[in-house]
């Protein structure tokens, strides 16, 4: 906005905000940490924002003789700007889309003549944007659920495993101890066999009943492994 173009903008934003506010506008003052006063409808609590510019006309200025041969996009400064004191309303919402955003000084007629036509078209964008707003929000309560859902059987699967895995290792390791077991037997048999009417000596004892300890502590049997359900049969009964 160029200086002689200041006390017309001001005048066009008053008279626009009085035509806002009759149609449910309220402008709203920052709060705490923002700068800027918003434009609420206070119908949906939709904040539009919106601006009032200058049309500016770009010119190319003349190239030097040493600039004339060389690619446009290597001359940075090639363009110039002038101002035209052409005013322009608006509205700087995305949606909805295909609605009218901009109105601005025509050959025949000037921004302030547009402004009532303009209005009503804040209302359209500020329902519009509310619209846009709560189909987000459902969206992403969508998106937050199936992420609580995946969450959820990843969490079910992530335990199942695990308690398969629990399973599947204490099966091992009972398997290793019936056959630590079965050894064990085997060798106390052949200690046995060797020595005088098959009484074992101090040490050959001491080794079996080392061998007993190892198979107890690999049992999971043995061990607990069914201790917490003996404990829930127990209660039950």
């Amino acid at each position: 906005m160029t200086r002689p173009s200041i006390d017309r903008a001001l005048l066009l934003l008053n008279q626009l905000a009085w035509l806002l506010e009759g149609l449910g506008f309220t402008f709203k003052m920052p709060e705490m940490g923002e700068s800027l006063i918003k434009l609420v409808f206070q119908a949906t609590g939709t904040s539009i924002a919106f601006l009032i510019k200058e049309d500016v006309e770009r010119y190319e200025r003349e190239l030097r003789p040493d600039e004339k041969d060389k690619d446009p996009l290597y001359i940075w400064d090639r363009w110039r700007y002038r101002e035209t004191g052409r005013l322009r309303l608006m509205i700087s919402e995305f949606h909805p889309e295909g609605v009218q955003k901009s109105w601005g000084d025509g050959k025949n007629t000037r921004l302030e003549n547009k402004l009532a036509d303009a209005a009503p078209g804040f209302v359209v964008c500020a329902q519009g944007k509310h619209a846009h707003d709560l189909e987000w929000a459902a969206q992403q309560r969508r998106w937050e659920e199936e992420a609580r859902l995946r969450r959820e059987a990843e969490e079910r699967k992530r335990k199942e495993d695990e308690r398969r895995g629990i399973l599947f290792a204490a099966a091992k390791n009972w398997s290793e101890a019936e056959a630590l077991k079965a050894f064990r037997g085997a060798c106390e048999a052949r200690l046995r066999s060797t020595t005088a009417n098959g009484v074992l000596t101090k040490e050959q004892d001491g080794w079996l009943r080392w061998v007993d300890l190892v198979v107890a502590e690999k049992n999971p049997i043995s061990a607990g492994f069914l201790r917490r359900l003996e404990q829930t049969d127990n209660s039950a009964s």
